[in-house]
């Protein structure tokens, strides 16, 4: 509990040390076993408290090992991770349905995020860790990098199409149905961040590819193809990013921030990356006026409701996306030059 009310008040740092405590409890608690359905006794209603309590460890343990690059406590190796019974019916409420109408039974929870892509987080966390082994050859990265993004895919598509992650955003395509509730709205730009943040943080990996050619500067042209396609794929990942923010500064307004304030900076560097690395790109220009539009964006956001710890994030992340804005400038005038 004092846990979540860290992650709540937006002390992610607090929260991630207190997390290793949280997930010794979950085991010691047999919280990592699941149970067969029973009756509803004393028993199984700890039981499924306690599982229950497990799949919330499980899902701050992804975030905060991607957030801080470390290990997951909770692994598939250890834990059964069997999926609870209509652990996916919010999914399946009517647009329009509240928070109260989510909770239809005594025991039942409404997680904070898709269990499915969780278990997707823990392998992606495990790639990312495994990229400090200097021993990987770029075959075995390009392969890991090809199968995530196939379970990121396969994920996307079996999500429901009111919620279903958009490539982009158009006029065709809205993110939101105009009927859903607030919660709904907050699930679904929550997805909409994920899924884009997950394919930045998967593509981005190729970077480490090629170091045995660093010397004399000249890819192989297989390599340098693959490079330039997961290049594209996440920039295009981070500029939906930025204009999800744009689009739906609202969300930065209802305690949402200490949630998402991740996404941002790591859109924002895949994109100064860009400007550095090829400042003769023609979307370059285009890119840099969206770094700027949500430099002001966070701004001139009001704080009157805002905890302490969001108003010093969110002047931080200002400065950041502000100082990337100048250098961005900078790195395309000279080349103009």
């Amino acid at each position: 509990m004092l846990q979540i009310y860290h992650l709540l008040s937006g002390q992610w740092g607090a929260a991630a040390e207190l997390h290793p405590y949280a997930c010794r409890a979950i085991y010691d608690l047999k919280g990592h076993i699941a149970h067969p359905p029973g009756s509803d006794t004393a028993v199984d209603r700890r039981q499924r408290h306690i599982r229950n309590l497990f799949w919330v460890c499980y899902i701050l343990d992804k975030d905060i090992a991607l957030r801080y690059g470390r290990p997951p406590c909770l692994t598939r190796n250890y834990c059964d991770l069997t999926l609870p019974d209509d652990w996916a019916r919010v999914y399946q409420d009517p647009a329009g349905t509240d928070q109260a109408g989510m909770f239809l039974q005594d025991d039942s929870i409404c997680f904070s995020q898709d269990l499915c892509l969780s278990q997707i987080k823990e392998k992606i966390c495990l790639f990312l860790c495994s990229l400090d082994n200097s021993k990987l050859s770029d075959a075995a990265i390009l392969g890991q990098v090809r199968q995530l993004d196939v379970d990121l895919e396969t994920w996307r598509s079996s999500i429901p199409i009111g919620y279903r992650p958009k490539w982009s955003l158009t006029s065709e395509h809205p993110l939101l149905h105009p009927d859903m509730s607030f919660v709904q709205r907050i699930r679904c730009i929550h997805l909409q961040l994920e899924y884009k943040y997950l394919m930045t943080m998967i593509h981005t990996a190729v970077r480490r590819c090629g170091a045995v050619y660093a010397v004399d500067d000249k890819l192989p042209e297989d390599l340098h193809n693959v490079y330039h396609s997961s290049s594209d794929i996440s920039l295009e990942a981070s500029r939906t990013t930025l204009q999800i923010f744009k689009l739906h500064a609202d969300i930065l307004q209802e305690d949402m921030f200490g949630h998402i304030a991740i996404y941002p900076p790591i859109a924002a560097m895949a994109l100064f990356m860009n400007f550095l690395l090829h400042p003769s790109d023609p979307r370059a220009r285009n890119d840099l006026d969206l770094l700027a539009g949500c430099a002001t964006l966070f701004q001139d956001m009001p704080m009157g409701d805002l905890t302490n710890d969001d108003m010093d994030c969110i002047q931080e992340l200002n400065k950041f996306i502000s100082e990337l804005v100048r250098l961005g400038n900078s790195a395309l005038s000279i080349y103009a030059f």
